[in-house]
């Protein structure tokens, strides 16, 4: 009822550090995807992000970053993932989910991004 809702958000900035917690995205195309969207019940409090080129030939560039409707704050931009690579984001990660969406840019190419 209300009362887990209630919960969920007051502990919301630990809630995705819970080894057990992740959210499991798989990406195509050329496009910008919101991965987490603010005012939801998901917690900004992420420690790691881990994004895997899943594609057979293409590199990928990628753009991670916190969007609040009008501006883009990125902690990466233009990051080159080569085929069959993948990189792990850990610093600065952590938002309020409350203001910013957490989104990602992505060239013609596929991939899997797990965040905790």
């Amino acid at each position: 009822g209300g009362n887990s809702k209630h919960r969920k958000r007051n502990g919301s900035l630990n809630s995705l550090k819970n080894k057990d917690m992740a959210i499991y995205k798989n990406l195509s195309g050329e496009a910008t995807t919101t991965l987490i969207e603010k005012g939801k019940q998901i917690s900004g409090g992420i420690s790691k992000i881990l994004i895997s080129n899943t594609h057979d030939t293409s590199v990928c560039k990628v753009g991670v970053f916190f969007y609040d409707g009008t501006l883009s704050h990125y902690v990466v931009k233009g990051l080159v993932i080569p085929v069959g690579a993948s990189v792990v984001l850990e610093d600065n990660l952590a938002f309020n989910a409350d203001i910013y969406d957490l989104k990602i840019t992505t060239t013609d190419s596929t991939l899997s991004v797990t965040i905790k």
